[in-house]
C-alpha cells in the first residue's frame, strides 16, 4: 500500500498492512458478521460489537462468514459509567499495566481474547481490575478472513 502515513494507517488495505504500522499493534480480533435486522454486529464469541451503520453493503457481504474485526489501541473506550451508556459494552479483565510517561499501555483480556489499549497515566488502573470497553462502530475495522482484504 502506498499513501501518506496517516492515510495508510487509518484506511489500511488489508490485514499486514493494518498489523505492520502502530507502536501498540492493532487489535484484530475473529469474528463472524451476523444480521440483526437492518443492523450488523461482530460476533467475537465473548462478547459483541454493533458495527456502523454507514457499512451496511460492506457487513452484508461478509454475513455468515469469517471475519477480523480490527481497533486500534487508542481508539478503544473505557466506559467511566460502568457500560450503561453503551448498549454493547463488553468485560475485560487488566492483565498487564505498561506505564509509559504520561500514557498507560493496559493489556486485557475479554474471555480469551487479549486486547490492548492507551489510556492517561493518570487513570489508576491496576493489573486484575475489571473493566467495561466499548468500541466505537465508526473506528472499527473489518477484514475478510479469507482473503485478508480490508471491507473498511
Amino acid at each position: 500500500q502506498v499513501g501518506a502515513p496517516l492515510e495508510i494507517y487509518e484506511k489500511p488495505q488489508n490485514l499486514f498492512v493494518a498489523s505492520f504500522i502502530g507502536s501498540l499493534p492493532i487489535n484484530l480480533i475473529p469474528v463472524q458478521v451476523i444480521a440483526d435486522g437492518d443492523n450488523f454486529i461482530a460476533d467475537a464469541g465473548h462478547f459483541k460489537v454493533a458495527l456502523p451503520i454507514s457499512r451496511r453493503a460492506e457487513c452484508a457481504s461478509i454475513v455468515g462468514r469469517k471475519a477480523v474485526l480490527g481497533m486500534r489501541p487508542e481508539r478503544v473506550e473505557i466506559c467511566r459509567d460502568g457500560g450503561a451508556e453503551h448498549a454493547d459494552a463488553f468485560e475485560a479483565v487488566v492483565d498487564f499495566v505498561e506505564m509509559i510517561g504520561a500514557e498507560s499501555n493496559l493489556y486485557l483480556k475479554a474471555g480469551a481474547q487479549e486486547l490492548a489499549l492507551k489510556t492517561s497515566s493518570h487513570d489508576a488502573v491496576k493489573a486484575g481490575q475489571k473493566m467495561k470497553l466499548y468500541f466505537p462502530p465508526e473506528m472499527l475495522h473489518l477484514f475478510d478472513a479469507e482473503t485478508e482484504k480490508a471491507l473498511f
